[in-house]
């Protein structure tokens, strides 16, 4: 979610959604591979749009690495149920 609001109403936020489909969904069945791209394919647009200060990004790139963390660790019925969420989390906050 920081990613996403740190993307601001550029160019990364709209490919982002239009994107957002196929990361989650691979012919109809939750990847968990998808899942863990999305934190770094929105990390990736984040850095097209700012320049990366490593420094000051430090506890963004932690938060990605351990979301990638957790979503190796679930189950498949959570990652179901992650990306739904997420779907109807970013619905939300990319038509704003």
């Amino acid at each position: 979610m920081v990613l996403i609001l740190r993307l601001g109403k550029g160019t990364g936020r709209h490919i982002l959604a239009e994107r957002l489909p196929q990361l989650l969904e691979k012919k109809g069945a939750i990847s968990r591979q998808g899942l863990l791209l999305l934190g770094g394919f929105t990390l990736g647009l984040l850095a097209i749009e700012n320049p990366v200060d490593l420094e000051r990004d430090q506890p963004i790139l932690e938060h990605v690495e351990r979301y990638q963390t957790l979503v190796m660790e679930m189950e498949p019925r959570l990652c179901r149920r992650l990306s739904d969420d997420l779907k109807d989390m970013f619905a939300l906050v990319l038509k704003s």
